[in-house]
């Protein structure tokens, strides 16, 4: 280009243009501003990379040729014109747009503009603007500037097409940006002091490169006041910005893993009734142990923005809170994870109370501006603590994760870090790659920032698994054979990840759904469309969104991954969402929130050991490669199931049991209400096989009760609870063993429950991390019989977090147990496997398993299970948990044949009731399943083992029992001490007759022939006899003298049996007969298994039995097994004489009766010898022990709210003297001799 030159020799300004857009001259916003704008412009500016937040004053410029002479001009020129400078201040508050003819580009600005707002009146910061563009632009040519050459200061945000929903939503968040800085503290408000002289890099970037001192104010704002009082400190807080940090903002190297913004998390104040953000320091050096945290994910769809689909929202909110239908106590933390949020909605979500009560901990205020049109969001409950996140930038713009990391659910060095994505949709060849590439980049940034902490991704993947649509797809041309082998094959990466759906349920299952059970269509499903989140045949919602013609298909595309490798174990997995089926009204069109269902999973973290170790204790046990699916295994199984109406009934008898275990005092048939005298706290909580989910429809419910009152007292409330209020409801008692650790058995209809104890106020202050407290915490230190109690709750919560695939367990575990039924060796109580031996037994299997745990199936669980303890060598061998060593450390007695041990100290041999012959009986049972199993027999009615035990022997030993007593209860309980006694039978005959193998037969037998004849209970149990081979070379003699041995070993037992039967259960020859004999098979005839039950009536006080009169094989059911009191020695294990037993306990002999305490007050008050002031009546308070009270006090009416009742009444005591004249405990009666008198209490 052609200049001339002044006097001084350079080229004149005014003949130069600008026209190069290779410099500007630009105002630059403070620092503190850029993050919120860059919010938006890393997402919409297509400058973003290349400029940082700016506003143009002069651009084009100049060439980068003139531009060193330009700037020294425009200095000259800044400094001439006024004395004081040009500094002044900018107020950016007006959003607008600029409409081109393809886009349009949306902007804040100081004043009026074309965007919509061309009657606003000029503001002082556009005059001033202007007032500067027009004196700087006076130096040069004015060319190069498009359109009509006006000059309109702006701030650009980013560009968006015409159509009118993105373009609206941009120009809201525009709105939204301006309006949140008017209420904070800094608003897009500051003083210009600088020009900044940019120029473009060979990558193309602007660079500032230098600055025009503006000066420090101008004459017209220093006139109006404008800003006086803030003008200093603003001045020199812009002024302290150097260049070079500057130049850094917004064009700097991006990092690794893409542009961070990171932030903290916002609570709901109620004080101030909004949202603030959390200091985290408030958690630093803290850790919250959860029993169980709640993961959901949740695509709540954006398809209107204007106007807004405010007739979902009430849908939406309602799908939340379903998450958990009753509130989640304080100490369950629930995380939720939210895709396709909008600004409206975000807006609708934090002003609604049900969810700031429900969730008060958000990754938002009311004050942020979403970045896109469809945003992730992540809310949490209080027990979560404070949070922190971050936005992690995906290659494609708008896409990119929100990744949260809470401090307290771990540790400060590894919190629980939680991301929620909403990945590229559609399936082609572009957006799969989109996908991959998103994922991986996710994958990356969790390995290398939190290696060490466990992760959870939950959100809306949008990965295809209709295996009908993928092909689809290739067939159509959609994608390529590539595409589709990538597709097939996963996305996500399975060495980071586990999905917890599979895990859980399996590809082909999924979660009860009534309102999809009753859809004909949903029940139609394909390969990978189980369980699926997007259906279109289900969801109204989805159904208006597909396109009909393009045979859409159910998809999986919500999941909530974990760390593969983490301490996370996944409870439980369901979806939400669903609309209520309206049985009123079937006609009526069902709505719901979304076009996803939203899936929530529970999640629990494995415990902490401690210092009982935690190393795996055991060789890794290699899978077999079998061509039997878990299908066969379920179609096997599933006729022994509960349905559903049973697992209903199941949950509310515990619920109704629960709330008459925490009844106070309530209103009854004519008494008026009488207020509580004290609550008394009562955790109920299940155990064993109903909280591991392996019962079966008659299995008993075993539950631990905990609470601060001693075990006596808790079961005598719980007792007279259970009396006095559970009648409405059908609970009640049936019996009370009354042993070192009590157990309690109650029917609540036909569901039987056995209740233990443990006292503790500390177990109830941390019961939510009992599960997860290590096992040297003080917490623990109870007494012994109590620690037993707990230890069931404990052994159970640690099987649930620490059994690799619940679900494939639980389908293996009733496998098994259906064919231990089937075989003859189930039943703890006559010393064969019991639920809770099978749970042990076959959790070390799970966990020692080796191979990917998604190829892991039941089947080839129950193959492994049977190949390896067919060769087990029980009489050496203690079976333990592999992750646990107290099991290893076990000290087994020599009388043990079998050892399989609990989990937690006190460690017990819950298989310690096995014989020698019952644990041969079992390893021949292993030996024969495993070879059932290897040559492809998998049928459950072939192992039937019944009638091949009927024809086996040729002799047996039948103990044949009897009765025809009135009261059937104690008939049946006769019937169970006869089993509990068996085992004795089998150790004496493998003590003094090791010639003889014996088997019995785990159910009681009935004649077919005579069973219509009889009006009594009768049935017989079989021992099955044979020659073990020792008795080859013995002489006659010595056989002799063996059969001898035999007879005598039955007459012992017999003499036992009746001798050694228990108070409440007396043997009377009068309405009971025990006989034990020897029999030919050929004399037993027609039998068959006695399916009767023998029945429970009549009240429970006759059926209150104590430890001195029951073995250990009475207190646990053959269902669990669990021995509660191990410190209890079989009786007969012991190498002695079953002939020889031990002395009768002792029975309550008969003698004098004590008046009852209603004679003795009544003798106080009214003998006019005696001075009812001078005598105390000493009662047993329940909860505070002995307590005295004067005679005058007490109150005898009912109605009295200080009605004791008499019989709690222990001793009358004179106060002058202190004796005491009347003693129940010892019968000792002053006043009236010890007379006889009758009883009203």
């Amino acid at each position: 280009m052609t200049t001339t030159t002044g006097a001084s020799g350079t080229p004149s300004s005014r003949e130069q243009s600008l026209s190069s857009y290779q410099t500007a001259i630009a105002i630059i916003p403070p620092v503190f501003y850029h993050p919120q704008t860059n919010a938006l412009r890393s997402l919409y500016d297509k400058s973003y990379l290349r400029w940082p937040p700016h506003i143009n004053v002069l651009y084009p410029f100049v060439t980068p040729e003139s531009l060193p002479l330009a700037v020294q001009n425009l200095r000259r020129v800044v400094q001439e014109s006024k004395d004081d400078g040009f500094g002044f201040w900018l107020k950016l508050d007006r959003p607008g747009s600029f409409r081109h003819k393809q886009n349009a580009t949306i902007f804040l600005s100081p004043g009026p503009h074309d965007g919509g707002m061309v009657g606003d009146p000029e503001t002082a910061s556009g005059r001033a603007l202007r007032r500067l563009e027009g004196l700087l632009s006076s130096q040069y040519t004015k060319k190069g500037r498009t359109g009509d050459g006006v000059y309109r200061p702006h701030l650009t945000l980013g560009q968006t097409s015409l159509d009118p929903m993105p373009l609206n939503s941009l120009l809201s968040k525009a709105e939204k940006l301006v309006t949140a800085n008017r209420i904070s503290i800094e608003p897009f408000k500051w003083f210009v002091t600088r020009l900044a002289v940019m120029k473009r890099d060979e990558e193309g970037n602007m660079r500032i490169v230098d600055e025009i001192l503006l000066g420090k104010r101008g004459t017209e704002e220093a006139e109006n006041g404008e800003g006086e009082a803030d003008t200093e400190s603003e001045i020199d807080r812009v002024s302290g910005e150097s260049l070079d940090e500057l130049q850094r903002l917004g064009l700097g190297p991006r990092e690794s893993f893409g542009y961070f913004r990171p932030g903290a998390s916002c609570q709901f104040s109620t004080e101030i009734n909004d949202w603030v953000p959390v200091d985290l320091a408030s958690v630093q050096g803290r850790r919250f142990l959860p029993k169980d945290i709640t993961i959901a994910t949740y695509n709540v769809l954006t398809d209107s923005l204007f106007p807004p689909p405010v007739e979902r929202y009430p849908l939406l909110i309602d799908a939340i809170l379903s998450i958990h239908p009753t509130p989640p106590s304080l100490a369950t933390p629930s995380i939720l994870c939210l895709q396709e949020v909008t600004d409206g909605f975000l807006q609708h979500l934090l002003s609604n109370n049900a969810i700031r009560t429900r969730y008060p901990l958000c990754t938002h205020s009311s004050n942020s501006v979403l970045p896109s049109i469809r945003n992730c969001v992540i809310f949490a409950t209080l027990s979560c603590g404070p949070f922190e996140w971050q936005w992690l930038d995906f290659t494609k713009r708008h896409k990119g994760a929100v990744i949260a990391s809470f401090p307290k659910l771990g540790s400060p060095d590894k919190p629980l870090v939680v991301a929620t994505v909403h990945l590229t949709c559609g399936l082609g060849d572009g957006s799969v790659s989109a996908k991959a590439i998103q994922l991986k980049t996710l994958s990356a940034y969790l390995r290398t920032k939190h290696s060490a902490s466990d992760w959870i991704v939950a959100g809306d993947f949008n990965l295809q698994t209709s295996i009908q649509s993928i092909d689809s797809a290739l067939a159509s041309g959609s994608i390529s054979k590539d595409t589709h082998e990538l597709v097939r094959k996963g996305l996500i990466d399975e060495e980071l990840f586990s999905d917890s759906w599979e895990i859980f349920f399996g590809s082909n299952e999924e979660d009860f759904v009534p309102y999809e059970a009753d859809n004909t269509v949903a029940e139609i499903k394909g390969e990978g469309e189980w369980g699926a989140t997007f259906n279109p045949f289900t969801n109204p919602v989805a159904a208006k969104i597909v396109r009909w013609n393009s045979d859409p298909r159910p998809q999986r595309y919500d999941r909530v991954l974990i760390k593969r490798t983490g301490d996370l174990r996944v409870r439980s997995v369901c979806r939400f969402g669903f609309p209520e089926i309206n049985s009123q009204d079937s006609e009526k069109t069902l709505e719901c929130g979304s076009d996803h269902w939203g899936v929530s999973v529970m999640l629990n973290f494995r415990p902490d050991v401690g210092d009982a170790g935690g190393q795996r204790n055991g060789a890794r046990l290699q899978l077999s490669e079998i061509y039997i699916d878990d299908k066969l295994l379920k179609a096997l199984v599933d006729p022994y199931m509960p349905c559903k109406t049973d697992r209903d009934a199941r949950e509310a008898a515990i619920t109704s049991l629960r709330e008459i275990l925490l009844q106070e005092q309530e209103s009854v048939l004519g008494v008026g209400f009488k207020p509580s005298r004290g609550a008394i706290p009562i955790i109920l909580a299940p155990v064993g096989s109903y909280a591991l989910g392996v019962h079966g429809r008659d299995s008993d419910i075993d539950c631990l009760c905990v609470s601060t009152i001693s075990a006596k007292t808790f079961f005598e409330v719980a007792r007279k609870r259970i009396r006095r209020f559970g009648g409405e409801r059908g609970i009640r008692l049936t019996r009370f063993v009354d042993s070192k650790v009590p157990v309690l058995e109650v029917k609540v209809g036909n569901i039987k429950f056995d209740l233990q104890y443990c006292q503790s106020l500390a177990i109830i202050e941390h019961w939510s991390a009992i599960p997860l407290l290590p096992p040297n915490d003080s917490v623990f230190s109870l007494p012994a019989s109590g620690l037993k109690s707990l230890n069931s709750y404990r052994d159970t919560e640690f099987l649930l977090r620490t059994i690799p695939n619940i679900n494939v367990f639980r389908l293996a575990h009733r496998f098994i147990k259906i064919w231990a039924l089937a075989s003859g060796v189930f039943s703890s109580r006559f010393g064969y496997l019991g639920g809770f031996h099978i749970t042990l037994l076959l959790a070390r299997i799970c966990k020692l398993a080796d191979g990917d745990p998604k190829d892991v199936t039941a089947a080839k669980i129950v193959r492994l299970f049977f190949a390896y303890y067919s060769k087990t060598e029980w009489l050496t061998e203690i079976i333990c948990d592999p992750e646990f060593s107290a099991g290893a450390s076990y000290q087994r007695f020599s009388r043990e044949p079998m050892a399989v041990t609990s989990i937690y100290a006190p460690v017990v041999n819950v298989a310690r009731n096995a014989t020698r012959h019952s644990v041969s009986a079992l390893t021949r049972e292993f030996e024969l399943a495993e070879k059932a199993l290897d040559s492809g027999r998998w049928d459950l009615r072939s192992m039937g083992r019944e009638n091949e035990f009927l024809a086996e022997y040729e002799s047996y030993v039948k103990i044949d029992v009897q009765y025809w007593g009135n009261t059937l209860r104690r008939g049946k309980a006769l019937t169970l001490w006869v089993e509990s006694t068996i085992p004795l039978l089998l150790v004496g005959l493998n003590t003094k007759a090791p010639f003889i193998f014996a088997r019995v037969w785990p159910q009681r037998f009935v004649s077919t022939t005579e069973l219509d004849e009889w009006t009594e209970l009768r049935g017989f149990y079989l021992v099955g006899l044979s020659n073990n081979g020792t008795r080859e070379g013995r002489s006659k003699e010595q056989k002799q003298k063996d059969e001898n041995t035999f007879m005598e070993i039955l007459q012992g037992f017999e003499q036992h049996l009746k001798e050694r039967s228990t108070c409440a259960l007396e043997y009377d020859s009068t309405d009971s007969w025990i006989q034990v004999q020897y029999v030919r098979r050929s004399s037993l005839g027609a039998v068959k298994i006695d399916e009767r039950d023998w029945g429970d009536n009549g009240p429970e006080d006759d059926l209150i039995q104590n430890e001195d009169n029951l073995t250990d094989t009475e207190l646990g059911s053959d269902d669990e097994g669990y021995v509660r009191n191990d410190d209890q020695n079989c009786p007969g294990v012991k190498e002695t004489s079953l002939s020889k037993t031990r002395k009768p306990p002792k029975r309550p002999v008969p003698g004098r009766k004590l008046r009852p305490a209603l004679d003795v007050i009544n003798r106080i008050r009214w003998d006019p010898s005696l001075d009812p002031d001078d005598f105390l009546i000493g009662y047993e308070d329940r909860f505070k022990g002995i307590r005295e009270m004067d005679v005058g006090k007490w109150k005898m009416e009912q109605t009295d709210l200080e009605f004791i009742p008499l019989h709690r009444v222990a001793y009358f005591k004179r106060r002058s003297d202190g004796v005491v004249v009347w003693d129940r405990e010892t019968k000792n009666d002053l006043l009236f001799g010890n007379k006889v008198g009758e009883s009203g209490e």
